[in-house]
């Protein structure tokens, strides 16, 4: 089957526009189909799934099970796990620093707009938090768009 789609490189930017638009309703279209029957596949086996993992002793995790007719399911539920952080700080400090860091993950950032304040008001500590800053710049994103 032939691909009917124009050479891009040969398209005027106002076409090229055109085809961008399309293309771009084209992918929400199909994105909200997939969607709906997403929802659709969810509703009707969610619960077998939830059974299939607790057949099995888990209550998250990754299952297959058959459903008939040369068809299976596979479905994973997730699990989020949250802590408490002022709660693990005070047992954190309880302990040698060592014996913390093998068990605790410490990640200490700074926000930029308070970042911004203490490089205006203090450049000294601005010049200490410089020795701990890095900045990673993006690739472009370049988005066409009519003008007016």
């Amino acid at each position: 089957m032939p691909d009917s789609r124009p050479d891009l490189k040969t398209l005027a930017v106002p076409a090229l526009f055109e085809v961008q638009a399309a293309a771009a309703g084209d992918v929400e279209d199909a994105k909200r189909w997939l969607i709906t029957i997403n929802d659709e596949i969810n509703e009707r086996f969610a619960q077998a799934a939830i059974d299939a993992l607790a057949a099995v002793g888990k209550e998250s995790g990754t299952v297959t099970s058959s459903i008939g007719n040369g068809f299976a399911i596979e479905a994973k539920v997730d699990k989020k796990v949250e802590w408490d952080s002022e709660a693990l700080l005070k047992t954190a400090t309880a302990m040698p620093f060592d014996r913390a860091q093998q068990i605790f993950k410490f990640a200490v950032s700074v926000p930029e707009k308070i970042y911004a304040g203490v490089k205006a008001a203090d450049p000294a500590l601005a010049a200490v938090l410089d020795a701990a800053r890095t900045t990673k710049v993006s690739a472009p994103k370049v988005t066409l768009k009519r003008e007016g």
